[in-house]
């Protein structure tokens, strides 16, 4: 039994050493996983938040023709036929 001793310690110093680095390796992996989650779910919420958005100007862009209009100016440069656009240069 003596003689096996050494070879015992060592395999016990290898086997926690090798759970400790695995141990260490899956935490990290696992902050990872979470930090892109929420990455993630602040995505979809910016991207839900956008839908909403799109949703309502199709609809009030199918039910007010004031939205209508005011669209077609900001968007497409449109005026009435006795109005004139002017473009001013932004600095």
């Amino acid at each position: 039994m003596r003689k096996y001793t050494p070879y015992i310690i060592l395999f016990l110093v290898i086997l926690t050493g090798g759970a400790t680095y695995f141990k260490d390796q899956s935490y990290d992996h696992l902050k990872t996983l979470q930090s892109d989650l929420l990455n993630e779910k602040q995505e979809f919420e910016r991207l839900d938040q956008e839908v909403k958005n799109l949703k309502k100007l199709v609809y009030d862009l199918n039910h007010n023709p004031a939205i209508i209009e005011q669209y077609a100016r900001d968007h497409f440069a449109l005026a009435k036929p006795d109005e004139q656009i002017i473009f001013l240069e932004e600095r």
